[in-house]
């Protein structure tokens, strides 16, 4: 744990990527997922990504796919293979939300692309390679620590020989605590590990995302933190919501979010969806994104 907390010390600051607010971002986005979901109405939803793109000076890897999809949707296969090309060659930005977007399918915008087609598909996949930063192997090796060393005490209660529950419980609470004082130097350093930090591998971090949220200190210091993270582009506003709700999950008030598989979350009036919906907005999570999520839950 201490060679990989002094290889953390040892990472190259990495200088924010985009100096706008990405929650407004992501509400001029959601404008196009409903064109193209809701209305099919996909000459409309790339002409929003198009100005969308014009405003901010870029897009993301996400945003991309539905321009693919867009095309694919219209028969323009070679336009839609350059958006995919696109999309491949870029950082992505809420690729946990977009990603259970059932509309969106990737097998079905590459299917029965020409070989030519397909190749340019392949350029951004040669392009995502380089999209990796020198400090990656070094902040992997930091998360992969602090995962093994969350997994030890949690293991035991699996085990088939009997265990002292205090005593496990005790070393939870004490691993736990460690690896929160080095999950906020992360954050307080580098921000948020998300896909402009870790591209490919923002979910590495989800799991020591998930065990914080029941931290009452940790939450009350970091919530306004995490909140310009998002701004920022570096959290994923799926990844805040749900940290959010599982906070509000285990503290016994009302989730605002609607991230989590419980009971009262899978029997909404529409009414309580679209509750849910303006609430999510709000923090940049488009509307498409199912309620509740699909998105995997670990104790």
């Amino acid at each position: 744990m201490k060679k990989a907390l002094f290889l953390l010390g040892m990472l190259v600051s990495i200088c924010s990527y985009g100096q706008f607010n990405h929650i407004q971002y992501k509400k001029d986005c959601d404008v196009a997922y409903r064109l193209a979901i809701d209305d099919s109405n996909y000459s409309k939803s790339l002409n929003q990504l198009s100005k969308v793109k014009k405003q901010y000076g870029k897009l993301y890897s996400e945003e991309y796919i539905l321009m693919a999809h867009c095309y694919k949707k219209q028969g323009k296969e070679t336009k839609s293979a350059k958006c995919l090309r696109s999309a491949w060659s870029n950082y992505g930005f809420d690729m946990a939300c977009f990603g259970q977007v059932k509309q969106i399918d990737l097998g079905e915008i590459n299917k029965d692309y020409t070989a030519k087609q397909q190749k340019l598909v392949q350029q951004g996949f040669d392009n995502f390679a380089k999209l990796k930063r020198s400090n990656t192997d070094s902040l992997m090796l930091v998360l992969q620590t602090m995962l093994e060393a969350d997994q030890v005490p949690r293991m035991k209660f699996y085990s088939d020989t009997p265990i002292d529950t205090i005593a496990v419980n005790r070393e939870m609470a004490l691993t736990d605590s460690i690896n929160l004082i080095a999950f906020k130097n992360i954050i307080y350093k580098l921000g948020y590990p998300g896909e402009w930090i870790l591209p490919g591998n923002s979910s590495q971090v989800f799991v020591l995302l998930v065990h914080s949220s029941y931290n009452q200190a940790f939450f009350d210091e970091m919530k306004d933190v995490l909140l310009k993270e998002v701004i920022a582009g570096r959290m994923p506003p799926s990844h805040y919501a749900i940290w959010l709700d599982r906070h509000y999950s285990v503290t016994d008030l009302p989730q605002s979010y609607g991230m989590l598989a419980v009971p009262e979350n899978l029997n909404l009036s529409e009414k309580q969806k679209q509750e849910i919906t303006t609430e999510r907005l709000k923090i940049g999570l488009i509307k498409n994104c199912p309620i509740p999520t699909q998105l995997l839950m670990f104790e």
